[in-house]
């Protein structure tokens, strides 16, 4: 069990709070994307008419996913906890707003902030953190005590250059070199308490 100090939380949605169903190869292949590239980077590159279609390939794609999300395992608890110890916590996702306000519906969740690509920049650009950490109430870029819970390199990219903690969820390989400071194998095990309360 990894316990750490924190001020708040910021979660990933798809594949950290929900178990992955998002098959990114068949969206990168039905999109014509290459292999391995970051979706949301290669539609930025592609002419309107290949641009649409892909618009519609991922929401088609995202919203299936969303309707038929499940909790990964230890997520509602440790959200419980947080809610417990009154820890601010939020989510930031690459995903719709649609997509991830169906997830929040579906699972009954209320974080103090939730901020998709429609709210501000895609992670991992900076500014959809500080977006996340102004709606919690925290201030622009006051990531101290903050930690940013994913299973991604974006989510490990964005903490980094917010000068946050990170903590990679699942398999190593998923942070493609990016420097993470704990991994967990899943969210059952691990523990976030108030700072002050615990040493890292």
């Amino acid at each position: 069990m990894l316990t750490l100090s924190a001020n708040a939380v910021v979660f990933d949605l798809d594949g950290t709070l929900t178990e992955p169903l998002l098959d990114f190869g068949l969206m990168r292949q039905e999109m014509g994307i290459a292999p391995g590239r970051p979706i949301l980077e290669a539609m930025g590159e592609m002419d309107t008419a290949a641009l649409a279609e892909a618009w519609r390939v991922l929401d088609r794609h995202e919203q299936a996913a969303a309707e038929n999300a499940q909790p990964a395992a230890g997520a509602m608890e440790l959200l419980e906890r947080l809610e417990r110890e009154r820890m601010p916590w939020g989510i930031l996702t690459r995903n719709s707003r649609r997509s991830m306000e169906t997830v929040l519906e579906r699972f009954g969740l209320k974080p103090g902030a939730a901020v998709s690509r429609d709210d501000a920049p895609a992670k991992p650009d900076v500014r959809s953190m500080w977006e996340v950490l102004g709606r919690l109430g925290l201030g622009a870029e006051k990531a101290t005590g903050v930690w940013m819970v994913g299973d991604g390199h974006h989510d490990l990219e964005v903490a980094l250059a917010a000068g946050m903690g990170a903590v990679l969820v699942g398999d190593e390989r998923a942070a493609r070199g990016v420097r993470f400071t704990h991994r967990v194998h899943g969210l059952a095990g691990l523990v976030f308490e108030r700072a002050g309360n615990v040493s890292e």
